[in-house]
């Protein structure tokens, strides 16, 4: 039996109206400027070692780093700067520390381990998160990849604790990057110098999956470079266990200090309507009076609708430097500093958030915030961040948001005996894919598949897939989330005509490229089938024990018919014959077959030569 391919969206809407405006910018200009929902991290550059303190001979700065995953501590290197490597020898293997001592911090960076080999980042050099290879390891304890080793539970020497396990084993194989980021919380001490609060790794994600949440540390790591506890204090690498790589290391230091308002009054306007924000020089004020809470407007305003509010008063600013600010309203309102327009949040009614950047000087500012409700909800929030100073509310946050429910109960899909085969939406590389089949199998080896494409989108390996986005409430989002760190492949249409072996790869689709759906083999798995011009395509993906096998038959001929294998910033042929795509995954052909490795707009490809026999058949596997 044959599967054609379904297409249907649904659409709907979210709170009836919502509006997501985002954007801002320092001064008024006739384009806007998109604003992340937060500050940059600061990088600490591995150009040079001024960041650290004396480094002892076993780290090195180098252009790049490759890892033979087979063999045990095998690492290559290119000569250059922006990779920090670590090679301990019986000789040299003293960690390395910062110059930066942190209290709260906020850390990301990025990661490569040879086979077998053991690391950790220490924070303030006390609280370790392990990084070792725990590639495929079925079960995970605290001292495998992304957990919190353990601590001295009473005295130094004297008991331990059991440490925290990460939640799931997200590793990649050897001689891949992998990510890591952490939110840590240092510990707290009163006047006296008491510690009152415990050390907290608020949480911890790597390779994009949560390992950790919550986690509080009552001591220091047992092999940490110190015994007591501080307020501050540097981030130290480890140096004397195994080789290790690092690249893309930000950081961004957390003080306890806030951005707060004091002096706070409100003019009340009640005499009119307004589906934009009004012009409040004009108006009559109802009423004056002093507020402490943006939280119940409707009660200060004694009426549920048709109201606006000009709120005024002062702003203390903790630290010179770029501040963030970020209003969410229903309906509209502009946010002033210093009389200057900072923030504009007024587009279709409902609910919309907007933010802006101002450079602001340490001290008192004035603070000015209008609005206006038409009908409905009455809401409004203001948030900001700054240099050390982490995002929060301007006054106290709301106890509930108008989109806040219950969580709700998972909705888990777990392959059994046959593959499960899920049609739903996917997020890949930040867009919503919605052609996408999600395909489980029993043994942990799962990928999903795009439909339009014939292309592979991501695999992932442990638990399949969460579907309660797809059916909680209005299943709005339509999406599958895989329940594992998941590798991420080219979504273009890996089948094309090129004029020459050098010929740039088309990003437009081919009008004679179509889908013809699915049969499934004897496994139950299916079996894709596409066709370009003469050629037909028969497209199995077979789930083996550490690793997918692609195997591709093309029926027909065709002159200069070429299939990209993979496209990549940089594509690296090892010597064990496997190609590393981008630090990201493995890939190896079944078969030899005349595979160019090729340069093309800025990016390496691997290319080859199809449909040039009746029958041809192309096979590789994707390791990670």
């Amino acid at each position: 039996m044959k599967y054609y391919p379904l297409f249907l969206l649904i659409f709907s809407f979210l709170f009836g109206c919502q509006k997501d405006t985002a954007s801002g910018t320092e001064t008024e200009t006739e384009e806007e400027t998109t604003i992340a929902p937060y500050l940059p991290l600061s990088t600490i550059t591995f150009d040079d070692f001024s960041a650290f303190q004396t480094p002892s001979p076993n780290w090195q700065l180098v252009g790049d780093v490759v890892a033979d995953f087979t063999q045990k501590h095998a690492l290559e290197t290119t000569a250059g700067k922006g990779v920090l490597l670590n090679l301990p020898d019986a000789t040299n293997k003293k960690h390395l520390f910062t110059q930066l001592e942190h209290g709260d911090l906020e850390l990301e960076m990025e990661f490569l381990m040879p086979k077998e080999s053991n690391s950790g980042i220490y924070l303030q050099s006390r609280y370790e998160v392990q990084l070792f290879d725990s590639w495929n390891k079925a079960t995970v304890t605290a001292a495998d990849c992304g957990g919190i080793y353990s601590q001295w539970k009473d005295k130094v020497g004297g008991t331990q604790t059991a440490g925290t396990a990460p939640m799931t084993n997200a590793s990649k194989a050897p001689g891949l990057w992998q990510k890591l980021k952490i939110l840590f919380r240092a510990p707290r001490f009163d006047q006296a110098g008491k510690k009152i609060q415990n050390a907290k790794f608020e949480y911890v994600y790597l390779n994009d999956m949560l390992v950790q949440k919550n986690v509080e540390v009552s001591s220091p790591t047992i092999d940490a470079a110190f015994s007591d506890e501080q307020p501050k204090a540097p981030l130290m690498i480890q140096g004397d266990h195994g080789p290790i790589a690092f690249r893309k290391l930000r950081v961004k230091t957390l003080a306890q200090d806030s951005v707060k308002l004091s002096n706070l009054t409100y003019q009340l306007y009640t005499n009119g309507k307004w589906d934009y924000i009004p012009d409040f020089d004009t108006m009559k004020v109802a009423e004056t009076g002093t507020f402490n809470s943006f939280a119940d407007l409707e009660n200060l305003a004694k009426t549920k609708d048709h109201f606006a509010i000009v709120f005024e008063g002062n702003m203390d600013i903790p630290n010179d430097g770029q501040y963030l600010f970020e209003t969410t309203i229903d309906d509209g309102g502009d946010l002033y500093i210093d009389n200057q327009l900072v923030v504009h949040n007024e587009d279709t009614p409902g609910i919309g958030t907007a933010r802006a950047l101002i450079d602001l000087t340490k001290g008192t500012h004035t603070f000015k915030l209008t609005y206006y409700e038409e009908v409905w909800l009455a809401w409004l929030t203001v948030q900001v961040e700054g240099p050390n100073v982490e995002k929060h509310y301007l006054l106290n946050p709301p106890s509930k948001f108008p989109w806040s429910k219950e969580a709700a109960k998972q909705i888990i899909v777990t392959p059994q005996d046959a593959p499960e085969m899920v049609r739903a939406f996917l997020m890949h590389q930040g867009e919503k894919k919605t052609h996408a089949i999600s395909i489980g199998a029993a043994s942990g080896l799962h990928y999903a598949y795009d439909l339009q494409n014939a292309s592979i989108l991501s695999a992932w390996k442990g638990k399949f897939a969460d579907v309660t986005d797809m059916w909680d409430g209005r299943g709005e989002s339509q999406l599958l989330q895989p329940l594992n760190a998941k590798i991420e492949l080219d979504a273009a249409i890996p089948l094309a005509k090129l004029n020459a072996a050098q010929a740039k790869f088309p990003t437009e689709r081919d009008t004679e490229f179509q889908m013809l759906g699915y049969t499934l083999n004897a496994q139950q798995f299916p079996v894709f089938e596409y066709q370009l011009g003469k050629v037909n395509v028969q497209d199995e993906i077979q789930v083996q024990e550490k690793q997918l096998q692609r195997n591709l038959t093309f029926s027909g001929q065709e002159k200069n018919l070429y299939y990209r294998l993979a496209v990549a910033n940089k594509i690296n042929k090892m010597p064990n014959g496997w190609y590393n795509i981008d630090g990201n995954y493995y890939l190896k052909m079944v078969q030899e077959k005349p595979v160019q490795l090729r340069q093309s707009e800025g990016q390496d490809e691997l290319i080859l030569p199809v449909a040039t026999q009746a029958q041809d058949v192309v096979s590789y596997y994707i390791l990670w």
